[in-house]
């Protein structure tokens, strides 16, 4: 069982160990970004520190139906939601955020750039055409 203070000290030192992550203040949560993704939150509301994880939808859906420790979050699909006291093992909250991680890191990656061939012809074409009249 957490308090939000412990509770934040866990969750800064799971998400700011891992690469391009930064904490931002969001709505007076800390918001867990890589790059300019959120990936997890931790914050308290109505005496209610709640820990929010993005995760695929096959996951979201089976805690939701198995474990009634987490619950949807509204604003977002495919995350949830846990109470930060349901807390029992923090390796299991480590292996969530690494997951959303994950999920948020690889959307924001720009893949390398690919030049596609162009026709013949083609404007900006490095063959020249000549005009026969």
């Amino acid at each position: 069982m957490a308090t939000a203070q412990a509770a934040l000290r866990w969750m800064r030192k799971i998400c700011l160990s891992l690469p391009d992550t930064v904490e931002a203040d969001h709505f007076g949560e800390s918001l867990f970004r890589v790059r300019k993704k959120g990936f997890a939150s931790c914050g308290e509301k109505d005496g209610v520190c709640r820990l929010v994880f993005q995760l695929t939808a096959d996951h979201a859906r089976r805690l939701l139906a198995t474990d009634d420790r987490f619950e949807p979050y509204a604003r977002q699909k495919d995350c949830v939601w846990m109470d930060a006291a349901d807390v029992t093992d923090w390796d299991e909250v480590r292996a969530l955020v690494l997951e959303s991680y994950e999920l948020n890191a690889a959307n924001g990656r720009e893949g390398p750039r690919v030049r596609r061939p162009q026709p013949r012809g083609a404007v900006g074409a490095h063959r020249r055409v000549r005009k026969r009249s």
